[in-house]
């Protein structure tokens, strides 16, 4: 295994092409299922009302690789592409937007959260928000320890902590067997188990992701962020019947669930199924909106139930941790020749270095304040890395990425 990864990772075109058969003949088998079993917290209609306006609602994630076999340890930057992917369709960026039908598009919402990898752990020390931790446990993302507990959400179990689940929120990858993701609903469960679980052939738009046509969107994460923030699925405990709904008024009521790529008009319940929604377990070309209500569910819950995660805003800023020394570097994302700012109000010399992801500093020296410097560090694999920046005590920090063309 450590061999087929070796050579995963440098993309012979051979390999590659093997490793997407795998894929394919592992997931076809799969049933896009997300394991949401609970019952979301009751929540009065949703209205207008009891939502503070806010323009830019910036919300903290951490990533959590939890891997077996080397395969699983999925890479920075199919990471990076998921972030996208799931700001795009939050947002109502997502170029396939125009793809709903008529009918539904007045009811398309669109939600102002800017998800960010965090900078700044819960100690408050510099870091990338995507830690790696091998375990020994196989299937580790849905198995459970003897005292029932999730493992991969646990240090003792085989998994990694939480970081402050009000603060933060958690994201684990690790193999599902088959499934593709879960989330845990507002004030439900063990708060050290408050997050999202997804599988490394879910994530992303590319690389392990790439061989999966049908589910490499990553839209599994919008789906299970959906439930983070207390949305049902369309068909809420529906099995069959039409009795029963998400309690969401602009999403039609819907007898099951929907898979695979319906041609529009599909009836349900004697009446034209939402089947693009998000909240469905259609393939990801096919899903392609929340509704104005979703929407409004969402900030509710935000409000009421996971407010705390307002008050870490400033621990993923997308310019500098800090308002009073501005880092800059740019490009970015680059190829490791990148030119670099540091300045701030008073005088004074900074020390700079590098931290990966394993936090291994690669120290560049003194800068006076205000220098500009050009560095050349193509050296360095592809990934997200730390421009670390320090005076004294204190301790200052922005992330950058590297990418390579071959």
């Amino acid at each position: 295994m450590d061999k087929q990864f070796s050579i995963y990772r440098t993309f012979s075109k051979v390999v590659f092409c093997f490793t997407l058969l795998i894929v394919l003949a592992n997931t076809a088998i799969a049933q896009k299922h997300c394991l949401a079993d609970y019952r979301p917290p009751s929540i009065v209609p949703t209205t207008s009302n009891s939502i503070v306006p806010r323009e830019n609602i910036v919300i903290p994630v951490v990533f959590h690789i939890v891997w077996r076999d080397s395969i699983e340890r999925i890479d920075q930057d199919q990471i990076l592409t998921q972030l996208s992917s799931l700001n795009k369709d939050f947002q109502g960026l997502n170029p396939d937007l125009s793809e709903v039908p008529a009918e539904f598009r007045k009811d398309i919402g669109v939600i102002n959260f800017e998800f960010c990898i965090a900078t700044v752990d819960p100690n408050g020390n510099p870091s990338l928000g995507i830690d790696y931790t091998q375990t020994i446990i196989e299937h580790v993302g849905i198995h459970r320890d003897a005292d029932n507990k999730r493992s991969i959400c646990y240090d003792n179990s085989g998994g990694v902590n939480a970081w402050d689940p009000n603060r933060y929120v958690n994201i684990w990858i690790g193999d599902m067997d088959g499934f593709f993701g879960l989330s845990s609903f507002p004030g439900q469960g063990p708060l050290a188990e408050d997050g999202i679980i997804i599988d490394p052939h879910y994530i992303g738009t590319n690389r392990l992701a790439f061989g999966n046509p049908k589910h490499n969107q990553g839209r599994t994460l919008t789906h299970e962020m959906g439930h983070y923030f207390n949305l049902q699925h369309l068909w809420g405990t529906n099995n069959g019947s039409c009795e029963l709904d998400d309690d969401i008024s602009d999403t039609p009521v819907q007898s099951d669930a929907i898979y695979g790529c319906p041609t529009y008009p599909y009836l349900s319940c004697g009446h034209s199924a939402q089947f693009m929604n998000f909240m469905n377990y259609t393939d990801d070309p096919c899903l392609l909106m929340f509704t104005d209500q979703q929407k409004l569910r969402m900030l509710e819950t935000l409000e009421l139930w996971r407010h705390d995660l307002l008050s870490t805003t400033s621990n993923c800023s997308q310019v500098a941790i800090s308002d009073n020394w501005e880092i800059n570097i740019w490009p970015n994302p680059n190829q490791g020749q990148f030119t670099c700012q540091v300045k701030d109000h008073s005088a004074g010399r900074f020390q700079v270095a590098i931290l990966d992801h394993l936090g291994r500093k690669l120290e560049i020296g003194a800068w006076e304040n205000g220098e500009i410097r050009g560095i050349d560090r193509s050296d360095l694999p592809a990934g997200l890395y730390l421009l670390q920046v320090s005076r004294e005590s204190r301790v200052e920090a922005q992330r950058f990425c590297i990418f390579h063309t071959e």
